[in-house]
């Protein structure tokens, strides 16, 4: 029996935008993913390192240069009807709740409208209000946006995306902005209903404990490349990228690492690290690290990793 295909494969993804009237800038460089069916990745990096673009030309919303994207072994294709078709199995989480939700309909209008859209057992309007009591709506199902917190526009807008039974989910920093208390209680819901062939999750973000916590896998960008991956659960116990090491010392894990200048411009030759890292050499300057297999599922770009 052969094994199912990945839920989301991604090859050397390539996307730039234009600057001026003929310069490009790349803001992401060859990037590769995959998620297996019912596995949660997530996906963390700086403010600008790339997170959101990948997951926007991923899912076939904003065009890439280079690369090809599969959802369940099944290539993206062309714009157009073929391809909205082909993305009704992914769903995006923005961070923004608003620009999920329509400011003149109900929270039931709103949970009605995507039940009718994306049919499913039993009666469009049952299937609304089931869902409005797993989002802890129930009371709320007759306020508009503008009445609602912000934590219940976000769970509105997180119940719309589940009523579409989503084979894969991309949620861009779903949590931004909440306490800790909301943002357990988002990621329990986003997170329900996974296993080893049901829904599988991108979660991007850059608050490293919280995906950490949640995830199987991780990778790390910076500057629109793709420099670690590895088992969640071995995060502090690797040789990590400079960029991770800083991240977990942020978080209040002293972790070895070459300490970063967040004052230094980014590096347009060799590592993109290069002028904020004290731990580069010549080499580094001149030389853009490959991404290298470590063993035991561990992915690093760095000529000088820490050690563990």
């Amino acid at each position: 029996m052969s094994a199912a295909p990945p839920r989301l494969a991604v090859s050397g993804l390539t996307v730039s935008f234009a600057v001026g009237l003929w310069g490009r800038r790349i803001a992401v460089d060859d990037v590769s993913l995959h998620l297996s069916p019912g596995e949660v990745v997530g996906l963390i990096g700086e403010s600008g390192s790339g997170k959101t673009t990948v997951a926007r030309a991923a899912l076939g919303l904003i065009p890439a240069d280079a690369g090809r994207v599969h959802l369940d072994g099944v290539a993206m294709p062309a714009p157009g009807a073929a391809r909205r078709a082909w993305r009704r199995g992914a769903q995006l989480v923005l961070q923004d709740p608003d620009g999920m939700l329509n400011p003149g309909m109900t929270a039931a209008e709103h949970l009605i409208e995507s039940a009718e859209l994306h049919p499913g057992e039993g009666q469009a309007k049952a299937r609304a209000e089931a869902m409005a009591a797993a989002m802890g709506l129930s009371a709320r199902l007759h306020a508009r946006p503008a009445e609602l917190s912000g934590g219940e526009r976000r769970r509105l807008g997180l119940g719309r995306v589940l009523l579409a039974s989503p084979r894969l989910i991309v949620a861009d920093e779903p949590t931004a902005g909440l306490d800790a208390h909301r943002k357990a209680e988002l990621l329990d819901l986003l997170l329900a209903g996974r296993g080893p062939s049901g829904r599988a999750v991108l979660l991007i973000s850059h608050d490293l404990p919280l995906v950490a916590w949640a995830c199987d896998r991780l990778l790390v960008m910076v500057q629109g490349r793709i420099v670690e991956g590895f088992p969640a659960r071995r995060l502090g116990q690797l040789g990590h990228h400079p960029f991770t090491a800083a991240a977990l010392r942020a978080a209040g894990r002293p972790t070895p690492g070459h300490a970063l200048n967040p004052e230094a411009e980014p590096s347009l030759r060799g590592c993109a690290l290069a002028r904020r890292c004290a731990g580069a050499t010549a080499r580094c300057t001149e030389e853009a690290p490959p991404l290298t297999d470590r063993g035991d599922d561990h992915l690093l770009a760095c000529h000088h990793p820490s050690a563990p």
